[in-house]
């Protein structure tokens, strides 16, 4: 009981002069003539370029990051300089108040006057509690030299904190006072 199945191979075309005919189920493949052979390499150079993309957006937001904190620091040492000059006069640090002023307002104001200007103060206000920064400012004249605007208030123990203008100029590396506050 086993049957046998025969299959025929279909008749020959009747016109022999038509040309052969691919076999049915046959699959004839042809390949791009310029560019990557396969999906494969098109995703690999998909991905190189993302990556490239993504390292180059990095690089450019650590640079801006970095700039923006080294400028946010540089604009804020003229007010820690201000602080620190009005630290030393609350310890009676004469000298080292004396050393924020500038070249040119050291030469002429002794650590004596400078003792006997804040002394006076402290009679009419109380004693110097420290200053706070309000706003820093940083600018360059038209000779290249650096100036900068800090906007406070000194604290007193005795009276209501006293607004202030002070302003800096850079001598060398550091920020100096060009008048007293």
């Amino acid at each position: 009981m086993h049957e046998e199945h025969r299959i025929e191979a279909p008749d020959p075309p009747v016109n022999a002069s038509a040309a052969p005919q691919p076999a049915t189920g046959v699959v004839v493949a042809s390949r791009p003539r310029n560019g990557p052979r396969s999906n494969r390499a098109r995703l690999a150079i998909i991905g190189v370029l993302v990556g490239l993309l993504v390292l180059c957006t990095s690089v450019f937001v650590v640079r801006v990051v970095r700039d923006l904190r080294a400028l946010a620091g540089e604009q804020g040492r003229p007010g820690r300089v201000v602080e620190a000059s009005v630290r030393a006069v609350q310890v009676h640090e004469w000298a080292g108040a004396q050393g924020y002023l500038s070249a040119p307002l050291q030469a002429r104001t002794t650590t004596v006057a400078l003792r006997d200007a804040w002394t006076a103060r402290a009679r009419a206000n109380g004693t110097v509690t420290g200053f706070a920064v309000d706003r820093s400012d940083l600018r360059v004249t038209t000779g290249g030299r650096r100036i900068a605007t800090v906007t406070g208030a000194v604290g007193y123990g005795k009276a209501a904190p006293l607004a202030v203008v002070v302003t800096l100029a850079e001598e060398g590396d550091d920020w100096k006072l060009t008048p007293l506050p």
